[in-house]
């Protein structure tokens, strides 16, 4: 596994204009299932994921966050409920 950050983009559906008109047509009750979008481990770079982030926006999926992958073995991670 790579030492580098690994960023990702993040939106809170999984899915994107006409697909989540139509599903929420079938189910009012339809809540968001937030989404991280797969990515390449290697040259996972912030630039990358903005880039992919804007991308995903323009195709629809409202707001789309860049997210950072800390694994629970890493010293940076905080597990839920945690106090620091």
């Amino acid at each position: 596994m790579t030492a580098a950050p690994i960023y990702v983009a993040v939106a809170a559906d999984d899915l994107n204009g006409k697909w989540r008109e139509s599903a929420l047509a079938a189910d009012p009750q339809r809540q968001p299932n937030p989404i991280v979008f797969e990515t390449n481990v290697n040259g996972a770079t912030l630039e990358k994921a903005q880039a992919r982030a804007a991308e995903l926006e323009r195709s629809g999926y409202g707001v789309v966050r860049v997210g950072r992958v800390v694994f629970d073995d890493e010293p940076a991670f905080t597990p839920p409920g945690a106090t620091q």
